[in-house]
C-alpha cells in the first residue's frame, strides 16, 4: 500500500561541527557540553556523543553520495531535487507564502 508519493519526502540530517568524523568524539562531547552549558540546549533535545550518521553519507562531504544514490536507483533529476530540499520549499512557501 503506498501512503505517500514522492513529493512528501524530505531530508532532515542534521549535520553540526561536533559530530562523528567531523571532530573526534571527545572534542564532540566537549562541544555538546559546552553548548548544554551555555543554555543553546538541553540534554533533552540531543543525546550526547558520539552521532554517527548512516555510511555514505557520514558527513556534508559525503552527502553527494546520497544524490548518486539516488539518481542510480532510478529516480529523476526532478525527482531527486524533491527530495534534497525542494520538497521543503513548497511546504514552507504554502505555510509562510
Amino acid at each position: 500500500m503506498s501512503v505517500a508519493g514522492i513529493d512528501h519526502v524530505g531530508l532532515g540530517i542534521d549535520y553540526y561541527l561536533g559530530q562523528h568524523l567531523v571532530a573526534d568524539d571527545a572534542q564532540a562531547l566537549s562541544s555538546y557540553e559546552r553548548e548544554k552549558a551555555a543554555g543553546r540546549w538541553a540534554g533533552s533535545d540531543y543525546p550526547a556523543p558520539p552521532h554517527r550518521y548512516p555510511e555514505g553519507i557520514e558527513t556534508p562531504r559525503t552527502l553527494p553520495n546520497l544524490t548518486r544514490g539516488l539518481l542510480r536507483r532510478g529516480y529523476s533529476a526532478e525527482q531527486t531535487k524533491a527530495i534534497l530540499g525542494l520538497n521543503w520549499l513548497r511546504l514552507y512557501e504554502a505555510v509562510w507564502g
